[in-house]
């Protein structure tokens, strides 16, 4: 809407002034949490520690693959909204908006649910449940259909890139002894720095095979890591 009717520098401005209000909203917290580690190490041996765990630890190197797998195929569909809403939809700069809006309130919705019931067990099955939903989804923008449809769609797949977040956060931290948990988040975000590759993958197949051509692939592949990890990865399944 902003764009539309105000011009991209007022949209930018309304983004500033929102990252404003979270960071005087995160800058009063100071509570650290009872699990907390209160001892703190030198970066030197924190990169040692980092290094070691992720050598000895085969659950977490590989909640590490599969979340850089997920960051690469499933995070990157945000590539192709913009060519869904001018090509597919022809709905111009509003119709943008209201598809990352609704992208953004699918994991706001997410994370209000995570907060308010807790997953105490069976986290590592719905985790893989909500990666095949997550490829389902993609699979299901990939073809035509109309706004209210492509709306709903995007909610469910930011719903699934949200929830697959916040699960593979929690399991990494339990996947490690406490003192660990900061190297674990480190972790973490190691695996997020693997998102640039797939929109550089999806642009490349969408290029060559048509936005949805990509979509559907992505989809398809995502699909195929929950089904490989829950037939082959017990341990992953029952965590």
């Amino acid at each position: 809407f902003m764009m539309e009717y105000h011009g991209p520098s007022t949209a930018l401005a309304c983004l500033a002034v929102g990252h404003l209000i979270a960071f005087l909203l995160f800058r009063s917290l100071h509570g650290a949490g009872v699990a907390a580690v209160t001892v703190r190490a030198p970066i030197r041996k924190n990169i040692r520690e980092y290094i070691d765990e992720l050598g000895a630890n085969r659950l977490l190197l590989l909640l590490l693959m599969v979340t850089a797998s997920v960051e690469i195929f499933g995070f990157s569909f945000a590539t192709t909204l913009p060519e869904i809403a001018t090509e597919r939809l022809v709905v111009g700069a509003e119709g943008l908006g209201w598809l990352q809006g609704t992208r953004a309130f699918g994991g706001i919705v997410a994370g209000a649910i995570f907060a308010t019931f807790s997953v105490r067990s069976r986290t590592g099955a719905l985790y893989l449940s909500i990666i095949f939903g997550f490829g389902g989804f993609l699979a299901l923008l990939s073809i035509p259909s109309p706004l209210s449809v492509t709306l709903a769609t995007v909610f469910l797949i930011s719903f699934c890139a949200a929830s697959c977040d916040i699960l593979s956060q929690s399991m990494m931290q339990i996947s490690v002894a406490n003192e660990l948990r900061g190297r674990a988040m480190g972790i973490w975000v190691l695996a997020l720095g693997f998102g640039p590759i797939g929109h550089l993958e999806l642009g490349y197949v969408s290029n060559t095979f048509g936005f949805e051509g990509g979509l559907l692939l992505n989809g398809s592949i995502l699909i195929c890591i929950a089904v490989l990890l829950a037939l082959f990865v017990p341990r992953l399944r029952r965590l």
